[in-house]
């Protein structure tokens, strides 16, 4: 499958309301944040509406603007106490990164922004990521800001009560991981059934472009 198969399903998404596409897959598959079900491949996304610009703070703490970043960037949405999707995408990431040469690894920005910022403050995010890519940057901010980002990528995130976790609620999210230029556009999404060396071909693939 290919970037033909990643259009459709972009646009079946689109076209049915992001709500009514996440409730349809959760019932098929009841697998609960993820869109596994629909398998959009790796591939160029056709210049689907997703993506733009946005500022948020760092794990440092500093305020931090995608314009900032001039690289292509690796970005998934997910949050600090996630017990497995996160830590699935986080590594992968990471083996993305490792595979690479170091030529094209030092254009490509891994990024990981809380879908929690009422949890995942700069303090929490700045430990969490020492655990993967030392390249990391880990974003969070206010609600509105997190929501509006959200908005933009298109990512499904809801909050649920869940009495065995820190502080009685888990999330309810998305798992794909987006490939974005330098400009904020989406060149490539991947799913959870995509391996490291499907993500390093398309970065191959883009950087070749550039």
């Amino acid at each position: 499958m290919g970037g033909r198969f990643l259009t459709i399903a972009l646009l079946c998404l689109l076209g049915m309301g992001l709500g009514t596409a996440y409730t349809w897959v959760n019932a098929q598959n009841d697998q609960a944040g993820s869109l596994a079900s629909l398998e959009p491949a790796a591939g160029v996304a056709g210049g689907a509406d997703i993506g733009g610009s946005f500022t948020l703070t760092d794990q440092n703490g500093n305020t931090l603007s995608s314009s900032d970043i001039d690289k292509y960037k690796l970005v998934f949405f997910g949050f600090t106490y996630c017990p497995d999707v996160c830590p699935a995408g986080l590594q992968k990431m990471t083996q993305t990164m490792e595979a690479l040469e170091t030529k094209d690894a030092a254009k490509i920005q891994p990024v990981f922004i809380t879908i929690d910022p009422a949890r995942d403050t700069p303090e929490v995010m700045q430990v969490y990521l020492k655990s993967y890519h030392d390249s990391f940057i880990g974003l969070t901010g206010s609600e509105e800001d997190i929501d509006a980002v959200e908005k933009q990528y298109k990512v499904y995130a809801a909050r649920m009560d869940d009495e065995s976790a820190p502080d009685g609620y888990s999330m309810n999210h998305s798992s794909f991981i987006f490939l974005m230029g330098p400009n904020d556009d989406l060149i490539s999404l991947f799913s959870s059934t995509d391996s490291p060396a499907e993500i390093v071909r398309d970065i191959k693939s883009a950087l070749s472009h550039s």
